[in-house]
C-alpha cells in the first residue's frame, strides 16, 4: 500500500516542480526529500503542515493516507497471511458488524483493509494497544466476558451520538431533568426523551449491543455526558431503569467520566443507583404503601400515580415477587 510519498512524487510531476526547489521550500534536505517521495521515513505532522501550505492539499488528508500506509505495514508485520488476519477479525464480530451497518469496507475481498477499516473505526493505530487501553478506560462492577464486542457496541454509540444536537451542559439542571422527566413517563416516546435529555446537554443513545449482559453505560463526551442503553432491554421499566441508574453515575462521577466510561452489566447493582433508580420510578413513602398491600396495587398506584408497570418491576427487583405469573395472580 503506498503512502503520500507516491502521490506526492506525482503531484510533483504534474505541477513540473522540481524535487530540489520543493526541499528548499520546506527547508529540508535533499536527502530527507528524498525519503519521503521513496516513502522509507514517516511524514512529521509539522511537515504535513508545510506540505499542505504549499500544496493545498488538505492536511487531514496526507494524515489519513499516511496512517493508513502504516496501519497496513504493521498488519503486514503482525499476521503471516490473509486467513490469519481472518480469523482475528472475527474475534470483533466483523462480518455482523458490517451487515448491521456500523462499518463500512472499503474491499471486502481484501481482510487487510478490512482490518484497516476497523482499525479506524475503533480509533486505534494497532490492535496491539487494545487491551490495555479498554482496562484502562472501560470499568465495570462485574468481569467483561466479551471486550471487544463490548468496544465496538461503544463506538457505534459514539457514532450515532455525533448526529445529536446537545446543548451546554449544566450539573445544576440535573434536578430539573429528572422531573420533567417523571412528568412525562407515561406519555413520551424515545425519540422525545433523547430531545429532552439532549437539551440539557446529555447524549442518550440506544442501540442493541452484541453482548447482551450490557445494560448500559456512561462517560463524558466532550464536555457533555453521554449515555448510551442497550436496545435489547425487556419493556418501559427496564428502559427508565437503566434510565435513572446511568443519570445517578452522571450525577456522583462526572468528573471520574470524563477518563473512563463506567460500564453496567444486566443483574449487577452498585447499591447507590439502584437505590436512586428505583425511587426516581417509585418514590420510597409510596413503595411503603405498595408493599404492606399488594393485592390492591391498581388502585395504590392511581391514587398515588405512581405508574403500575414501575410498582411491579420494583417489587421484582426486591424480591417480593419471585416470578410474573404468580405476579399476575396476585394483581388480577
Amino acid at each position: 500500500m503506498s503512502g503520500f510519498g507516491t502521490l506526492l512524487k506525482q503531484y510533483l510531476e504534474i505541477y513540473k516542480i522540481s524535487q530540489v526547489d520543493f526541499a528548499q521550500r520546506l527547508g529540508i534536505t535533499q536527502k530527507h526529500m528524498n525519503e519521503i517521495l521513496n516513502e522509507t521515513t514517516e511524514i512529521s505532522v509539522d511537515l504535513m503542515i508545510a506540505i499542505s501550505l504549499l500544496t493545498d492539499i488538505e492536511p487531514n488528508y496526507i494524515m489519513k493516507v499516511e496512517s493508513k500506509k502504516r496501519m497496513y505495514n504493521y498488519l503486514i508485520n503482525k499476521f503471516q497471511n490473509e486467513k490469519e488476519i481472518k480469523n482475528y477479525l472475527e474475534t470483533f464480530k466483523i462480518k455482523q458488524i458490517y451487515k448491521l451497518g456500523w462499518i463500512e469496507l472499503e474491499d471486502k475481498t481484501s481482510y487487510v483493509t478490512n482490518a484497516i477499516n476497523l482499525l479506524e473505526y475503533i480509533n486505534l493505530r494497532t490492535f496491539d494497544q487494545f487491551e490495555e487501553y479498554f482496562d484502562n478506560k472501560i470499568i465495570s462492577q462485574k468481569e467483561i466476558k466479551d471486550k471487544k464486542s463490548t468496544f465496538v457496541w461503544i463506538k457505534r454509540c459514539d457514532n450515532l451520538a455525533k448526529r445529536q444536537e446537545v446543548k451546554t451542559y449544566n450539573s445544576k439542571n440535573l434536578i430539573i431533568l429528572l422531573k420533567e422527566i417523571k412528568e412525562k413517563e407515561n406519555n413520551n416516546t424515545i425519540k422525545e426523551i433523547t430531545k429532552l435529555l439532549n437539551n440539557y446537554g446529555v447524549y442518550l443513545v440506544l442501540e442493541e449491543s452484541l453482548d447482551k449482559n450490557i445494560r448500559a453505560c456512561s462517560h463524558v463526551k466532550g464536555t457533555n455526558p453521554a449515555i448510551y442503553i442497550n436496545k435489547n432491554i425487556n419493556d418501559k421499566a427496564e428502559f427508565y431503569y437503566s434510565l435513572y441508574y446511568e443519570l445517578s453515575k452522571v450525577k456522583s462521577y462526572f468528573n471520574k467520566l470524563k477518563k473512563t466510561i463506567i460500564l453496567s452489566q444486566k443483574n449487577e447493582k452498585i447499591q447507590k443507583q439502584h437505590q436512586f433508580a428505583l425511587n426516581e420510578m417509585v418514590p420510597k413513602e409510596k413503595y411503603q404503601k405498595i408493599k404492606v398491600s399488594i393485592y390492591n396495587i391498581d388502585t395504590i398506584c392511581k391514587k398515588n400515580k405512581v405508574t403500575l408497570e414501575f410498582a411491579h418491576f420494583r417489587l421484582k427487583k426486591d424480591n417480593l415477587i419471585k416470578a410474573d405469573k404468580q405476579y399476575q395472580k396476585i394483581i388480577e
